[in-house]
């Protein structure tokens, strides 16, 4: 008997970057493991209008913790060398619906934000 119980998220929205759409950028639907690495769900490039989707599925003991992680060049030192990773968490109250971000602003930080090069 398996006490797993599966779980969905569905998540939209258009990204901005110094006001012009954000075209071509990777956006990836995570679920976030306690002990385990975390659990990439879907992933997806944004359209010519900046525009995404991803939908996830995920069976867990526990109710899982999706978040979204934008990979970017939106105001990094090296636009040539670095990357900027923008995350934002998806409320509990999200789970088996679609949550409609509308707009992410690249220019401010989510709630974590990091840059590698």
């Amino acid at each position: 008997m398996s006490y797993l119980y599966k779980q969905d998220v569905s998540v939209s929205g258009q990204l901005l970057c110094n006001r012009k759409r954000a075209v071509g950028i990777q956006i990836y639907l995570k679920e976030k493991d306690t002990f385990d690495p975390d659990d990439t769900l879907d992933a997806t490039i944004s359209d010519y209008e900046g525009k995404f989707k991803l939908v996830g599925v995920e069976d867990e003991f526990k109710s899982i913790k999706p978040y979204i992680e934008i990979v970017h060049k939106c105001e990094v030192s090296n636009v040539m060398m670095c990357n900027r990773s923008t995350i934002y968490r998806i409320d509990q109250k999200e789970i088996g619906r679609n949550y409609d971000f509308q707009y992410i602003n690249l220019n401010i930080k989510g709630h974590y934000d990091y840059e590698t090069c």
